[in-house]
């Protein structure tokens, strides 16, 4: 258990250090030493929490559907919450409000269900990753109408859904998080993706991560008004060409990868075409599709001559 649970320690070097006696005599957890002042607790789902809740506890895990009410665990005072193999349920949400004194980090959950039935902006996280799972019941096909202000908090620094089979992420769905730096929604459903769905001003956003979804368009305007940009990953979706407007003389883009969509040369190749703007630089091997299905693999000479391989251009 304990290896498989610090495989997914992702927002600290160490989150677990050598097992301890427990603390209480009818403790269902096992606690292991974190530095001096703090423990780090990993609990089934019948474990009670009330007994550690004014601990200092560096990471709280747990197998299984929390048994403890959502009301408990806000005013649980630990840095970081992984969760696997749950099922939340309505019942269980009983929202009380967030002790500013109390620093919650980042909240991991993967292979879990009715995530969203939880309402986790309380906790006031910094950085939040799910995995593998479901936001809502998988009766519902909204699970997009769920990516909220009252499902997420708003000063977010990184956010991240993989394999989660989300279709679609509606226009003003992440426009709440201001404050987001990297923001990485991979091996999902999209089909088309929003430059609406973000904030107006992403002052912070520096990285964007969209592969392996079905993107087959990119909205114009998807790059304006993120001026920290520098990384965005589009591999492995169904994209044929780029918004006209994708490069401008503001993107600071450095790296892009667009390997592995059926990019069509004759529609894409004229984007790199304009010697006046920064590109950014391609991953080896990026390719496009001729009319005769030929493929040509995009070349780039070096930082100020840009364009795509005879016979592309």
């Amino acid at each position: 258990m304990i290896n498989e649970i610090a495989s997914l320690c992702l927002f600290s070097l160490i989150c677990f250090g050598d097992q301890q006696s427990s603390l209480f005599n009818n403790s269902q957890c096992q606690e292991y030493n974190y530095l001096q002042d703090k423990i780090s607790l990993i609990c089934n789902s019948d474990s009670q929490l009330e007994q550690y809740k004014q601990l200092p506890i560096h990471t709280l895990a747990i197998n299984g559907t929390p048994n403890d009410i959502q009301e408990t665990l806000v005013v649980t005072n630990f840095n970081h919450l992984i969760i696997q193999n749950a099922q939340f349920n309505v019942s269980s949400r009983q929202e009380g409000s967030h002790d500013k004194s109390i620093v919650h980090q980042s909240l991991t959950i993967v292979r879990s269900s009715n995530v969203a039935v939880w309402s986790w902006a309380n906790f006031n996280f910094k950085h939040i990753y799910f995995e593998d799972c479901l936001l809502n019941p998988i009766y519902e096909k909204s699970s997009h109408k769920v990516v909220t202000s009252d499902f997420l908090p708003s000063n977010l620094l990184s956010l991240s859904f993989i394999n989660c089979r989300i279709v679609n992420i509606g226009y003003g769905a992440l426009s709440f998080l201001n404050s987001i730096r990297s923001l990485t929604i991979t091996h999902n459903h999209l089909t088309t993706f929003s430059r609406l769905a973000l904030p107006d001003e992403a002052p912070d956003l520096w990285s964007i991560d969209l592969s392996y979804n079905k993107i087959e368009t990119l909205s114009d305007s998807f790059t304006n008004n993120l001026p920290s940009l520098k990384e965005l990953n589009l591999r492995n979706n169904q994209l044929l060409t780029l918004p006209v407007d994708f490069f401008h003389s503001s993107l600071l883009l450095s790296l892009i990868d667009l390997a592995d969509n059926p990019l069509k040369c004759e529609t894409f190749c004229w984007t790199f075409t304009n010697s006046s703007l920064s590109h950014p630089k391609l991953l080896d091997q990026t390719k496009c599709f001729l009319s005769n299905q030929a493929s040509v693999i995009l070349a780039w000479s070096n930082g100020t001559e840009v364009g795509c391989n005879d016979p592309c251009i």
